[in-house]
């Protein structure tokens, strides 16, 4: 089950926590900051729960997005704008 509140129990999201090597490595493998990764896994989520209808489909559009830790409709829909229409990769497609 997913759980936004483990990312931050990864060592990988702690730079500050002496972890540099492991901050290091996954912005080279990635290319994203911290906070880029957590947003781009949170929606990844987002859009799994949304293509997910026998175990969501009776969730709203709502629940969904503060289900995965978004505080609000426009944060949500800034974030999935950034990572899916406008990523080339379409994360939710």
């Amino acid at each position: 089950m997913f759980a936004i509140g483990l990312l931050g129990d990864l060592p990988i999201c702690r730079p500050h926590r002496g972890d540099y090597f492991l901050y290091s490595y996954r912005m080279k493998s990635t290319g994203l900051t911290t906070t880029q990764f957590i947003a781009r896994t949170r929606i990844s989520e987002a859009c799994r729960r949304i293509n997910t209808h026998e175990e969501y489909g009776d969730y709203t559009l709502e629940a969904i997005w503060q289900s995965v830790g978004y505080p609000s409709r426009s944060h949500f829909g800034n974030m999935f704008r950034r990572f899916v229409v406008n990523d080339a990769l379409g994360i939710c497609l």
